[in-house]
């Protein structure tokens, strides 16, 4: 027995080998999830940007405007999650839907929330009563990113909870893009 510790000397999140390593593999009906991404959000993005740099050596990158959202972002790639530094780009926009008015009730540089990534949206977003609802965004690239999300609302009311996301089948993950220093981040 080690000192100060019950009869099992694991901690809780042990797992014997051979054990399976994701939840989803005890109950197959469950679509596995994953950290996708933490939405910071911020009044200036370039400003945030430089902060994110100067203080933790975190290069980031343009990340496009949000259509119909009025927000825009800079991805700071940390191989499949990222950190997306969102802003209100359009007041008059992003106060018509959940994402703008929940990224611009943000007066200072803050985390804002998260979210997870899933294979199977309509599984997790019927389990749970949440609608889905489509985005998409064009990088500086020309490259076109779609997804599907279910939660925002109840994120932005809790944001201690996450939202869900799915990516289309041949959008490469955020997370995955090159930083300035040319290199997979």
């Amino acid at each position: 027995m080690w000192p100060g510790r019950a009869s099992n000397p694991r901690s809780p999140g042990h797992r014997r080998r051979g054990a399976p390593a994701h939840p989803a593999a005890h109950h197959p009906q469950m679509p596995a999830l994953e950290v996708d991404h933490v939405l910071i959000a911020t009044p200036d993005l370039a400003a945030c940007a430089r902060l994110i740099a100067e203080a933790f050596g975190l290069a980031s990158v343009d990340g496009g405007r949000h259509p119909g959202w009025g927000t825009a972002n800079r991805i700071v790639a940390l191989g499949d999650c990222y950190l997306e530094l969102v802003a209100v780009v359009d007041t008059g926009v992003a106060a018509t839907n959940a994402f703008g008015r929940w990224v611009g009730s943000a007066s200072t540089t803050r985390p804002l929330g998260w979210a997870v990534r899933t294979t199977n949206l309509d599984d997790v977003a019927g389990r749970l009563g949440m609608a889905v609802a489509a985005g998409s965004r064009k990088t500086p690239t020309g490259d076109e990113l779609r997804w599907r999300t279910a939660g925002l609302e109840r994120a932005a009311d809790e944001p201690s909870l996450p939202f869900f996301i799915e990516w289309a089948k041949a959008t490469r993950l955020p997370g995955r893009t090159a930083a300035p220093t040319g290199r997979p981040a």
